[in-house]
């Protein structure tokens, strides 16, 4: 069999590119020291904080805003970040305006605009006065050769890319209301089980994906496919004896299925059609959250064994 040959995620949003950069300059001194001197900004001495989507005077929001000393001296970077999405108006103008009032106000000594995206973004956008490309990210987090900042890169890679073919996943209404809908009542049905928000849905997204802590810690997706009926827990790292091993403590319940390299546990359960209003397919639903549920639970009881 072959394996499948697919990109680690549909599309990405400025939004995944903005909490990328959040949680490496928050965490991640080795990127933070990089990442200033190749925007020849000040040298860090202490970092005091960085946020997210901050609105200020009546100004418009900054994507990412970075507060640090460097010789004594509060450095405000005010930082927007594109991939592909043209300025709002006056956009670069209210970000100057902005670290202005930040100064006035005695909230920093000095403030810097900053725009993060790809290279040939920046190529036509001469309003920042320093910017730093995907590109030059993408690069650093590959000089790493580690598996996280590998998966990083990756996920650069696949921004980049969607600049470079113009492509924008579209929303499809309904689904996007079926998947806000299923969210909102996995929230009360679903024990343990993690589903991000749905924000912006393609009409093909069929497939629903659910985590936990532990089920991460297992190195196992659990996956919803709606229109096959299929609840499947997606081992990671499986080798063939583990794989024997299993069928022999699985309830009737449960089967393997192989797809490529990966083996799933599966669940048959009813099928439900995201075209349609979820509130009509309510009690097929709860019987798909009812399944959903006992594979978690066996997932839980013999998480010793998975581990393994």
């Amino acid at each position: 069999m072959h394996s499948l040959d697919i990109i680690p995620v549909e599309a990405i949003l400025e939004r995944d590119i903005d909490l990328l950069l959040l949680e490496e300059l928050s965490c991640n001194s080795d990127f933070l020291h990089w990442f200033l001197s190749t925007t020849e900004l000040p040298a860090l001495q202490k970092l005091e904080g960085v946020w997210r989507s901050v609105s200020a005077f009546g100004l418009g929001e900054t994507d990412i805003l970075v507060s640090y000393l460097s010789e004594n001296e509060k450095i405000y970077l005010l930082i927007e970040n594109k991939i592909d999405a043209g300025f709002q108006e006056e956009q670069p103008q209210r970000y100057q305006q902005r670290g202005i009032k930040y100064v006035e106000e005695g909230y920093c000594h000095n403030y810097y605009p900053l725009l993060i995206a790809p290279e040939k973004y920046l190529n036509t956008q001469l309003d920042f006065g320093k910017a730093l490309s995907y590109e030059q990210i993408r690069n650093w987090f590959n000089g790493r050769e580690e598996p996280r900042f590998m998966f990083k890169a990756t996920l650069l890679e696949i921004a980049i890319e969607k600049l470079r073919r113009g492509y924008k996943a579209v929303n499809h209404v309904a689904v996007q209301k079926f998947m806000v809908s299923y969210w909102e009542r996995a929230l009360q049905q679903l024990n343990a089980l993690l589903m991000n928000k749905p924000e912006v849905v393609p009409a093909g997204s069929d497939w629903i994906q659910l985590s936990s802590k532990l089920l991460k810690r297992l190195n196992i997706i659990l996956y919803h496919k709606l229109a096959r009926g299929h609840i499947d827990a997606r081992l990671g790292n499986f080798q063939e004896s583990q794989v024997n091993a299993l069928r022999g403590i699985l309830p009737p319940v449960l089967v393997l299925d192989q797809t490529g390299k990966s083996w799933s546990i599966r669940k048959e359960t009813v099928t439900l059609d995201r075209m349609q209003d979820f509130a009509a397919q309510y009690e097929k639903a709860q019987q798909a959250f009812d399944d959903i549920n006992l594979v978690n639970q066996w997932l839980e009881a013999n998480s010793n064994y998975l581990a393994s």
